[in-house]
């Protein structure tokens, strides 16, 4: 495998390799968020995300090199940010994987967090300052002084990949590849939450330290490999069911149909039926790869019990109704094709199991 690397600072460009068309990078862009979230309050404001994992020696390595920024301008309009507007968790990862080689853009896609922020003046004002913030502190000289670490961390983590082909499963489950590229991003600073984002040419999956990887093998996914896909498989498959939520309208910010969990999801940041509706089928469809892919049907049943135990109560009926997906692909060619069934099966279930 050949890692794509470029010498020198101009024209930037992350460490990254490519398997079976899914890349594994360690990007630029969010390394600086990195920074940004450990020099500031934000780790302090959500620990939960930045529990120390393994990973004590590379954000020691940040503190080292940056902390004597944490009064800089730019951090107080980013903790300003965060205070006011509650930028924070999938919101920042957003923004700057929106940004282009030269940490700027001249529109944002449409963001989750437009409403939150009550416009672009204040997120416009935070961008412009980025790259004068990043060659100020020479986050570029950090960024270089670490790729052979970020190579190595890639090499590791892509044994999983190499042994199970990913792209392949969504292709024939899903029944069309995306017109993106599907990206994981390794954020080596973040202990926990991985999170999608998506803009017009490219879906991530920020992958954040989990339990059991150690110290400069921080990504080595030998023994792993289950847990690595499990996080890429369930971010990279919000953006097959998400659009699909999104066209077909039969569930929708404004409906009220997850009522009866509404609360409960809206404590897991899941407030509208869209969202309750999407979380729902991919944890249901993690649950049938777990079985297709691994033939793990313990793991499964396991899986169900904790997702009920959590509020999502419709997941069973969804994986049932999956199941006939796969008994009768020669009718229901494509997810998008059955999702109707699956929103039709839910109801049923609601009518005659919760009345």
């Amino acid at each position: 495998m050949k890692l794509i690397t470029l010498e020198g600072m101009i024209n930037m460009e992350s460490v990254r390799v490519k398997i079976d068309n899914i890349y594994i990078e360690v990007d630029y862009r969010t390394e600086l968020l990195g920074v940004i979230m450990w020099i500031s309050n934000y780790h302090e404001k959500y620990k939960q995300l930045f529990n120390k994992c393994g990973n004590e020696f590379y954000v020691n390595d940040i503190l080292k090199h940056f902390s004597k920024y944490k009064n800089h301008k730019l951090i107080k309009k980013f903790e300003a940010l965060v205070e006011k507007h509650s930028f924070n968790y999938d919101a920042p990862l957003d923004l700057f994987l929106q940004l282009d080689s030269k940490l700027n853009t001249n529109k944002l896609t449409d963001y989750c967090y437009l409403d939150r922020l009550q416009g672009d003046e204040k997120i416009f004002d935070f961008i412009n300052e980025l790259n004068t913030f990043s060659n100020e502190i020479d986050f570029y000289e950090f960024y270089n002084s670490h790729r052979t670490l970020y190579a190595k961390w890639i090499n590791g983590m892509s044994y999983a990949f190499k042994k199970y082909n990913l792209s392949n499963y969504f292709f024939k489950y899903y029944g069309y590849n995306l017109n993106k590229k599907l990206i994981v991003n390794l954020i080596p600073f973040m202990t926990n939450g991985g999170f999608y984002c998506s803009n017009d040419n490219e879906v991530y999956d920020c992958f954040p330290v989990f339990e059991g990887m150690q110290a400069e093998t921080l990504f080595d996914s030998t023994n792993h490999e289950k847990i690595t896909l499990f996080n890429p498989f369930h971010e990279f498959s919000h953006a097959y069911i998400n659009p699909i939520t999104d066209k077909l309208k039969i569930l929708t910010k404004d409906t009220n149909f997850f009522d009866d969990i509404r609360e409960s999801m809206k404590r897991q940041a899941y407030p509208y039926d869209t969202h309750i509706i999407n979380e729902h089928i991919v944890r249901a469809l993690e649950i049938r790869y777990i079985i297709n892919v691994y033939g793990d049907y313990k793991w499964a049943q396991e899986l169900i019990e904790d997702e009920k135990e959590n509020s999502f109560i419709y997941i069973e009926p969804i994986v049932n109704s999956l199941c006939q997906y796969e008994r009768q692909r020669n009718i229901y060619k494509r997810i998008d094709d059955f999702y109707p069934i699956i929103i039709k099966k839910i109801k049923e279930y609601k009518n005659t199991k919760l009345a």
